[in-house]
């Protein structure tokens, strides 16, 4: 009796399980399809054998490899901007930042070491004046400076420290 209990259960259980899904396939109304144009886009890269998606899959891997190489190979300098006349005539009272076009790196270089020893400069001074402008001159140490240089200090109660 206790198994024809637990055999009715299972069969309960799976027939509402059947009327959940059944109730949710109605509710869904989202079917998707193909348009025609990918169908036959996906007809044209089908083949009829199965390891035709392996060779599809390895010409593609192949034909981005060998663009991928011949990208490496070409010139890579394929844009060459053409000035116009009309600038160069009406800029040509601009003097160049750097004179020779060879050493632009090394004059940057180098322009940017003075204008770093300038602010270096800048700061120094601005700290000089700074320093020149404080008035408050503290004296340290007028204990020492009442004795004679080099003669012991007294301090009150060392001797009865050491006793004990």
């Amino acid at each position: 009796r206790i198994e024809r209990l637990a055999v009715k259960d299972v069969n309960r259980r799976q027939l509402k399980q059947q009327e959940l899904r059944a109730s949710f396939d109605r509710d869904c109304t989202f079917r998707p399809a193909l348009s025609p144009q990918s169908e036959a886009i996906a007809m044209s890269r089908r083949a009829s054998s199965p390891s035709g998606v392996h060779q599809r899959l390895y010409d593609e891997a192949t034909h981005i490899f060998r663009a991928k190489l011949e990208a490496a190979n070409s010139p890579r300098r394929e844009f060459q901007p053409q000035l116009d006349p009309r600038s160069r005539a009406r800029f040509a009272h601009v003097k160049p930042h750097y004179a020779k076009p060879a050493d632009i790196m090394e004059s940057i270089r180098q322009q940017q070491d003075r204008r770093a020893e300038l602010l270096l400069q800048r700061h120094e001074e601005r700290m000089r004046a700074e320093a020149a402008g404080c008035t408050f001159r503290p004296e340290l140490c007028s204990a020492l400076s009442e004795g004679a240089p080099g003669a012991p200090v007294v301090v009150s109660g060392l001797g009865r420290f050491f006793e004990l």
